[in-house]
């Protein structure tokens, strides 16, 4: 049944929001990591900034893309433009 739902889902969403699971301390500390705004997200620049943030999960969105308002404090979000510059970095 959670299959068909997450199909049904993935169909009604044609966009799609990077959430990225990863093994960090469990909280979020977005304060290190904002030198990153203005800056090309690659990889190893979004790896590196998980790892400094020590946050479980990473939600990398595009500017104006709607994302779920569920606050977490484990995650780090990576919002970017077009070009994949990263705009803003918040935890939540």
């Amino acid at each position: 049944m959670m299959t068909i739902f997450a199909i049904l889902l993935s169909v009604m969403n044609p966009t799609q929001v990077d959430t990225i699971p990863v093994h960090g301390e469990g909280t979020c500390n977005a304060k290190p990591v904002r030198q990153f705004v203005g800056r090309a997200a690659t990889k190893q620049r979004i790896e590196w900034a998980r790892k400094r943030s020590t946050a479980n999960y990473i939600r990398k969105s595009r500017t104006g893309e709607a994302v779920t308002e569920d606050y977490r404090t484990d995650r780090l979000n990576i919002v970017v433009d077009r070009r994949h510059i990263i705009r803003r970095i918040y935890c939540g």
